[in-house]
Order: C-alpha cells, then structure tokens, then sequence
C-alpha cells in the first residue's frame, strides 16, 4: 500500500527509512509552495540543543484517490546516482541538490534542505539591480555540466539503458500547438483559445519551430525545464569573486565554505538533449522579465510602454551578455559542434517563452497584451536569429577569449534581512521561505457582505498618485507595481507624467480596478499580506490544487455528452481522423464520436457540429464551481 505523506506521521516516516532513531525529537514540519507536497523537516537527537536540528526537504508527487504516484523521482534520482558513481562527476554535486535517500515505492525523495540559498525568481523579483556576477556563475555552471557529459554515451546508456541499439527520438515541438483535439476546449479558457488562432495564422512561425526539430542534436545531458524557479542562488552570492579566467573548476563557482554559488534542482524531466535548448531556456526567462513589467494596454501606444518599462531591455542586456560569454568561454568546444551557436539559443529561446504561454494557459490564464507580445518577440527569435543578436545581447558575435569577469559593482550587500542579509543575528532559515498557511477569505467574500465591502472601499481606499492606499494591505505604485515604495516618488511621478493625459487617465483607471478586485473579489492583496503563523497538518491530499475525496466527488458529479456547436467546416482528413476549424481555430476530432456531418457532405469539404465537452460551469452537490 503507498504511504500518502503527512506531517504527523513523518517521525515514524523516517525512522523506517533509517534517517532517525525514536529517541529524536521533530521540532517542526513546514509545506513549502510547489506541484509536489513538500515538507521542510527539523529534527534533532533528544539531548542536543534546538540550534543544532539538521533541516530535512522531503518530497512527494501528489496521489490521486485510487491513483499511484508519478514516477518523476525515479527519473531525478537517476541524475543523482550518476554523479555520484563517476569520481569525474563527483565535484558536479556542488551544483545540485544533495540527495538522501530515494523511496521507489512510494515516490519520496528526501533531501539535505539548502538554508542560506532562495529560488533565483524571487530574487530577480524583487531586484532593483542586475548584478553581472549572478549569469556569470549560472552560465559557467550550466556549461560545466552540459560539458561533462557532452558525448559520452556510456553516460547516456547508463542513465537510460533502453536506449540501447536506438538513436534519440527527434523531438516534437509543435505537436501540442498543431495536433490539439477537443479535449483542448476542457484545458483552456475560451479566451484563451485567441493563442492558438494566433499561431495557426504563421505559417512562417511553424515552418521555424520545425527546421528546429530537425536541427535539434542530443547530445548530453540537459535540465529539459530551466527557469528561475528552478535555479536557487546562495544568499551570500555578493561575496563570490568570478575567476580571473574561464575555463575554470568547479570549486570556482563556489563560495570558501564549498558551497555552489548556484544550485540546479527538479530535474525530473531531464534528457539527452540539445544543450542550446537549456540555454535557450534561461534567455527567454531573462526575456520575460522585460516583458512582464511593460504596461501593455490597448490604449498605450507600443512606443510609449517600451520607454515605461519597469526593466528596459538594455536594463538586461549585461546580464544576457554576460550569460552566454561565461557559457562559451566555459565551455568553448560548443562552437566547434555548433559554429552559429548564440543564434541557435535564441531560436530555443523563442520556443521557451511560446512555452511559457502554453503554461500559463494551461492554469486557464487568459491570452492578453503580455502574451501577444511574447508571442510576437518569439516569432522574431525562431524566424530571425540574426537580426535578434544585438537587440538581446547587445552584440553580434561571440568569442570565447571576450571573456571579462565582471569588474566593480556598487555595495550589493543588502542592508535588511533577506537575501545576502548580514545581520549580526542569522535569522532562521525559514524565514526566508514561502511558507503555505491557510488563509481566510476576506469578510465579506465569506459572508456576501456587499454594503461591508463598499464601505470599506469608501473608508478606507485612497488615490494619492503615483500610490493607491489601504490601510490593511500594501500600497500599489501606479507605474511600477513590482517597485519597492522606497523607490523615490517623484522619479515615480516623472515616469507617469511622459503619458499624454488621455493614456494616463485610462491607465490609473486600469491599475484601480485591478487593486480593488484583488482586494474584494480575488482576495490577492489580502494572500500577499497575510501571516503564516497558522498551525495545521499537512498531508498529500490535493489533487491540482483541490482535496482528493472533493475532486473524486466533483468528477463523480459530473457527466454528459457535452454539446453541439455548429459551424465547423471539415478541413482535411487522415485514416483515422478529420481536421476541422472555425474563427482559425484547427481541431483534429474522431469524426465516429465527435462529428455530426450535415446531409451529403462529402471527405474533405463543408460544414459540420462539433460534440464539445462542457467547459465554464462544473456542477458538484448541487454548487456551482467555476474552473
């Protein structure tokens, strides 16, 4: 029978797997946020002071009702256990995770727990600055990996040995942009949908994404899902001093107490892969830090918002250089596999942010501004490589002699408790976690209290450009909402002035609206601001995001055939399935089950009803629950 992890039963948990004794005392269990139930563990020996527990992360994919976990772990551990098998690879364990014990049956991963580091995205959240210290160290570690394993199939055969005697399957980036089926419309938001009608209009962007399928070399070991996320940076990283030179060991990229500057972790979809399609993949998160402070509106001319950005893109471009010099002069036996290789990153690049769309869609975000926008800058990186270098990295040609370790900077210590905190205090290593704690709704979503809630709005809320105040939550920055209030107000007020009057208005309306529905509708402000002092038990009992018994009950609830949705004209046919589109979306359905083909139409042409699943309203014990 699986074990369904749960904080009250991990002291015995433990004990079975040979990592504590009865004696020892479990001094807290925490969930940190994440697709997998993941508890922060403190255990001490009975008669050692509290100071001195050890820190345990252990993991497990999330257990349907009847269900058996995913064996994603099995796949990371893999990773692990080569490392440690090969005396080459062994320094490489500084750049990763440091791994305890693998439970196969039950799909548990338990991990040293890594204190004094945070996830890169939250530190590039909240940076005011862009150090080029920290794409030096990532690019020099990403290429030390990719460089220990480049060509080495007995690396290859070890870590998957079915493989054996088969050449790597060519990838198939476009199938879940082109090949969709009517399951779509129960995965995405109908507004959504607007991205695949979008690209279905490119025939130049899919003629790109498929000359880099067939370009696509494997040939070492790649993440397979970089992003900031899942790359932790030491809160100590403004001590590191980059090496005079690359290449370099990798205890370069460590601090003096050995500790990697940097640390790659959830490598349950690693490959033998493309190393430029990892790369590619960091430069498009760098990417999207410019896009995601741009305030894109149908009534901000495209001009206007580029000169508004919270992060310009030139703002980036040192970093985004300093990224790939570190790559190439770390790895410089990369140009001679792939001479055009800076180009070939961004054409990965390109298909990383059209990545990052699909995710977001696939949480039922709507496709608005920021994804058109993405959508435009991929479409120039895959069709146009070369005329992208210097918009990105500010130059056209690389070498791996242009390495320069980054020269001077100003005092990056911060001054506060944090990151990089110097306090003489250390402060606790879970106070730098996003911890998840039950949070109430607030009052009046939990008692329709409508007249509660305009009182509150009329009491409380105040416009005072560039700021918008409540007393309960954070103050909003009208121009940059993702600004520390610190940031100095007239510089603030300066940058909303450059809008004509008109724009500014429609703006200011914009970022209202937004900060009210957080506050009396969504509840957002109130998540951002509450406290995590909430005591409960945690237990893997969720199921995208909702209780296993409650979403057996909500599936048990609800059935059907679905409805009839007419004109959709048959467009082209295989043997076993038609092709069918309206408003340029393209569908491939089972003409048996999915199709109702009006009298005398013919293989090939007319128009037809579609069977579509019921989307918007799923009904549970008579409830309404909106997905």
């Amino acid at each position: 029978m699986v074990v369904r992890l749960n904080s009250a039963g991990i002291h015995e948990y433990l004990m079975h797997q040979g990592l504590c004794d009865s004696t020892d005392v479990v001094e807290d269990v925490q969930q940190l946020l994440g697709k997998n139930l993941n508890l922060l563990v403190q255990i001490r020996k009975h008669d050692a002071p509290p100071s001195s527990a050890s820190q345990l992360l252990i993991k497990q994919a999330p257990i349907g009702r009847t269900e058996l976990p995913r064996q994603d772990f099995e796949e990371e551990w893999r990773i692990h256990q080569l490392l440690a098998c090969h005396e080459p690879l062994l320094p490489l364990q500084a750049l990763l995770p440091q791994g305890l014990k693998f439970d196969a049956d039950n799909a548990i991963q338990i991990f040293r727990y890594l204190g004094p580091y945070s996830d890169l995205g939250d530190f590039y959240d909240d940076a005011e600055q862009f150090s080029a210290k920290i794409p030096v160290a990532i690019g020099s570690a990403l290429a030390t990996l990719h460089q220990a394993t480049f060509q080495r199939q007995d690396y290859h055969l070890e870590l998957d040995p079915e493989s054996a005697g088969h050449e790597v399957e060519p990838p198939d980036f476009r199938d879940e942009l082109e090949n969709l089926t009517p399951e779509i419309l129960r995965q995405i938001s109908i507004d959504g949908l607007k991205f695949y009608r979008l690209y279905n209009r490119s025939k130049e962007l899919s003629k790109a994404i498929a000359e880099l399928e067939h370009d696509y070399e494997p040939c070492c070991l790649v993440h397979h899902d970089l992003k900031f996320r899942n790359i932790l940076l030491h809160d100590d990283w403004f001590r590191w001093q980059p090496p005079p030179c690359l290449p370099a060991a990798v205890e370069a990229l460590c601090l003096p107490d050995a500790q990697g500057l940097v640390r790659l972790i959830d490598w349950e979809q690693w490959a033998w892969g493309d190393p430029a399609f990892d790369v590619g993949a960091l430069v498009a998160e760098y990417l999207r830090l410019w896009l995601k402070s741009l305030v894109l509106s149908r009534d901000v001319d495209l001009s206007v918002a580029l000169q508004l950005a919270a992060v310009p893109l030139d703002r980036l471009q040192p970093s985004l250089s300093a990224f790939m010099q570190a790559y190439l002069a770390q790895f410089p036996g990369i140009l001679a596999a792939f001479p055009a290789f800076p180009e070939r990153v961004l054409r990965f690049a390109g298909l990383g942010l059209i990545g990052a769309i699909q995710d977001r869609l696939h949480y039922r975000e709507s496709c608005g501004n920021l994804e058109i926008a993405m959508l435009q800058v991929a479409r120039s990186l895959l069709c146009n490589p070369e005329a992208a270098m210097v918009t990105v990295f500010g130059r056209s040609h690389f070498s791996p002699d242009d390495f320069q370790p980054p020269g001077p900077e100003p005092d990056l210590e911060p001054d506060r408790g944090g990151i990089g905190s110097t306090c003489s205090a250390a402060p606790s290593p879970l106070d730098t976690l996003e911890l998840q704690a039950e949070v109430p709704q607030p009052h009046w979503l939990q008692h329709g209290s409508g007249q509660e809630a305009l009182a509150d709005l009329i009491n409380h809320v105040r416009i005072e450009p560039p700021l918008i105040c409540h007393p309960a939550y954070a103050d909003l920055d009208l121009v940059h909402p993702g600004e520390p209030v610190s940031t100095g107000v007239d510089q603030r007020q300066q940058r909303l002035s450059k809008l004509p009057e008109q724009l500014r208005q429609a703006y200011v309306v914009g970022q209202v609206r937004n900060y009210l529905h957080d506050i009396y509708f969504s509840g957002e402000q109130e998540r951002k601001s509450a406290g995590s002092g909430v005591t409960k038990e945690f237990k893997n009992d969720a199921v995208s995001g909702l209780n296993v018994d409650y979403f057996h009950r909500i599936q048990l609830a609800n059935g059907g055939t679905g409805f009839l949705d007419s004109d959709w004209v048959v467009i082209g046919w295989d043997e076993h399935r038609a092709q069918v589109e309206k408003d340029g979306l393209r569908l491939w359905v089972d003409p048996n089950i999915d199709l109702v083909l009006q009298d005398g139409l013919k293989a090939g042409c007319g128009s037809a009803e579609l069977r579509r699943p019921l989307w918007g309203q799923w009904w549970c014990c008579g409830c309404p629950m909106p997905f």
